[in-house]
């Protein structure tokens, strides 16, 4: 019925678009993938499919044909319905998908939301290996859930040493053929505090000494509160794609799934928090969703989960 919406955004998440179209308002769900391509923009074009039940008529909306396309193909496979489909597609990009139908890697699919806790565990200890850089880099990100842009975008002064927490109040954004911006977080949500565990804030004082003597050694300067953490020789903030190239290295290096991206460490801080029994809305506050429903959308299975343990406790309960 509908082949694509053009129009303007006038409400935005990272589930769903409301597409101002000629005054009338379309309500599009949309996949982190499509999210990431339009979240910097006021108008956009959407490829869309659109779905009737008895109980609901709903639209989703992609950046490419070639996204729609592979939806179009997980929704025909028995048992992948729309929202499972658009999980798939937040996790994995379209090529990377496509390779994953290719071989018939249902394992990767398996793993949608995050690393599983073992893989986890593999990928700390690769960080290890790794220059101190890196290593606090991909560590804070696991811990503490943030963007990659978000991480790119700490200042030293952001850091509470005493309270252990992170002030996350901007973004480091990469736009196509542009340079890197630094820009405040869209919504209120996202300005947000983390919390770090006394090894994170060992590992942050180990790297903010190594930075200490780079600076000394190279310009005879001492780190300011102002400066990024993950800085350029220019003072700039490091560009989010430097971490993403090298992330892939390391995933090569060391044997480990070349699915998987930074993106994913988010998601398996966000899996093992729910897994530990943490509730939507401080998931949700941690993550920087806007609502608590934003994040029960995305990590619907986790929360499932949770749900059955926790009927399965009651029936031990009370002999039922």
């Amino acid at each position: 019925m509908y082949e694509y919406l053009s129009g303007t955004i006038s409400e935005l998440a990272p589930t769903h678009v409301v597409l101002d179209v000629g005054g009338v308002g379309y309500f599009i769900q949309i996949s982190l993938q499509t999210y990431s391509e339009i979240e910097h923009s006021d108008r956009v074009k959407l490829f869309v499919h659109y779905v009737v039940r008895e109980d609901a008529q709903l639209l989703y909306g992609f950046a490419s044909k070639a996204e729609r396309e592979l939806f179009r193909h997980l929704i025909s496979v028995s048992g992948v319905g729309g929202n499972t489909a658009r999980m798939i597609l937040s996790t994995y990009s379209p090529r990377e998908l496509q390779g994953i139908i290719a071989t018939e890697n249902a394992v990767l699919l398996k793993n949608v939301k995050g690393l599983g806790l073992k893989t986890a565990q593999k990928i700390i200890a690769a960080l290890e290996g790794e220059s101190i850089k890196y290593e606090t880099y991909f560590k804070l990100v696991l811990a503490t859930g943030l963007r990659r842009g978000e991480a790119c975008g700490l200042k030293w002064s952001d850091i509470n040493w005493r309270k252990r927490t992170i002030h996350v109040q901007r973004g480091v954004v990469k736009l196509s053929h542009q340079e890197s911006i630094t820009k405040d977080p869209k919504t209120s949500s996202g300005d947000r505090m983390v919390y770090l565990s006394k090894e994170m804030c060992q590992l942050l004082k180990a790297w903010h000494k190594e930075c200490e003597w780079d600076r000394q050694q190279t310009a005879n300067e001492t780190v300011s509160e102002d400066d990024y953490l993950f800085r350029q020789p220019n003072g700039k903030p490091m560009n989010p794609c430097t971490f993403t190239y090298r992330f892939k290295l390391i995933l090569k290096a060391n044997n480990l799934p070349l699915d998987l991206s930074v993106h994913s460490l988010r998601h398996t801080n966000a899996s093992l928090l729910i897994a530990q029994g943490v509730d939507v809305r401080t998931v949700a506050s941690l993550l920087g969703h806007a609502q608590a429903s934003t994040t029960l959308d995305i990590y619907a299975h986790a929360f499932d989960k949770n749900k059955r343990k926790a009927q399965e406790k009651l029936g031990k309960a009370i002999g039922l």
